[in-house]
């Protein structure tokens, strides 16, 4: 789990038109066939990306730099695979743009923009492995991607973004996660993320801000452990 800092915003509409649902399909919604194995580079891209989002606080711009690289050199490597594993041209150019935003901001040492951009790219790499048979559900780690944007958006203090964000996270829990954790013998899961998110709204509604970023930091604590029943 990567906890973000701090904040700006860029790139929140696509976060918030992220498809419903447990299992594969692409930003338009559509179903595509599973390939078996996630490819190498794509494990690549994710883990430099994670690994970004947890540096940045430290300000360790010389790791933040390889990382970027790292990053750039397996897209280059990876993109037309995932073309031809059933990437859309949209996901794919959002792709291209998260990463040439967190190229400007690594590139000018600012964390807030770094974070940013980083959790961007760590969304658009959501939805190719969603082109992927993995061990777990997608909405799993859309959940993870919406849990950090959370906190982005209250570090920023927009409070109206950070609600937007909470409505598509219930949307999703609600829209068959939910039950997939259920049948993974995940009812404590199950109910401790229904508690959370109540809390969640709760904050939203009073506009409470400490209790807002205290409760979605418990809410990535129980991604994790959801991440773990499969």
């Amino acid at each position: 789990m990567r906890r973000p800092q701090s904040v700006t915003v860029a790139g929140l509409a696509v976060i918030l038109t992220i498809s419903v649902g447990c299992g594969s399909g692409n930003e338009n919604g559509t179903k595509q066939e599973s390939k078996t194995r996630v490819p190498d580079r794509l494990n690549s891209i994710e883990g430099a990306t994670e690994d970004i989002i947890d540096i940045v606080p430290e300000s360790r711009w010389d790791d933040i730099s390889k990382d970027v690289r790292k990053i750039d050199n397996a897209w280059s490597s990876y993109k037309e695979q995932a073309v031809r594993d059933g990437a859309a041209a949209s996901l794919v150019a959002r792709f291209s743009d998260s990463l040439a935003g967190l190229r400007v901001a690594a590139d000018a040492e600012k964390g807030p923009e770094t974070s940013q951009a980083a959790n961007d790219v760590s969304a658009a790499t959501v939805e190719l492995f969603g082109l992927y048979k993995t061990a777990r559900p997608t909405d799993i780690a859309r959940l993870d991607v919406l849990g950090r944007q959370i906190i982005l958006d209250v570090e920023r203090g927009d409070l109206g973004a950070a609600g937007a964000q909470v409505k598509t996270v219930v949307s999703i829990w609600r829209g068959g996660l939910r039950e997939d954790v259920l049948a993974h013998q995940g009812r404590a899961v199950a109910d401790q993320t229904d508690a959370v998110l109540t809390a969640i709204d709760r904050a939203v509604v009073s506009a409470d801000r400490d209790a807002l970023l205290n409760q979605t930091k418990a809410f990535l604590e129980v991604v994790d452990t959801m991440e773990r029943l499969y």
